[in-house]
């Protein structure tokens, strides 16, 4: 098993359910500032969607969508999900596409604008999307 590194043993924290930042993997060993206890109550499974949900949320920060702008979201996988809420909340109008029908209805429920796209080949899907969007996931 490899160390981060910079991580020495006396960095390392104990906890019963640890929630870490860093990459998509299964193990890790990190330093302390990385390692935060989950708070009782907190459902696992939503802990590690919190880590995708700061992903989106990236995005909305560094696109600073405003109001009176167009979304696009193209893919509606778990980031796509939530990108399109969080673009949403800004009250920002937002057009998500999918080639995936279970994607699509899924976000619709979740108020979200959405359409199947039509897969052309391998290089892509057909956007029945807004044309012009001011930001394009």
């Amino acid at each position: 098993m490899r160390k981060e590194p910079g991580c020495s043993a006396r960095e390392r924290k104990k906890a019963d359910r640890p929630l870490a930042w860093g990459a998509h993997i299964a193990h890790a060993l990190c330093g302390e500032g990385s390692v935060f206890p989950l708070p009782a109550g907190v459902d696992l499974l939503e802990a590690a969607l919190s880590k995708l949900g700061a992903i989106a949320y990236r995005g909305v920060r560094a696109a600073g969508t405003r109001p009176h702008e167009e979304v696009a979201v193209v893919g509606l996988g778990p980031i796509g999900q939530l990108a399109a809420r969080l673009h949403g909340l800004t009250g920002a109008r937002v057009v998500a596409v999918d080639v995936v029908p279970e994607r699509v209805v899924l976000a619709k429920a979740a108020g979200i604008e959405a359409v199947r796209g039509e897969t052309r080949d391998r290089r892509g899907i057909g956007i029945p999307a807004t044309p012009g969007a001011d930001v394009v996931l």
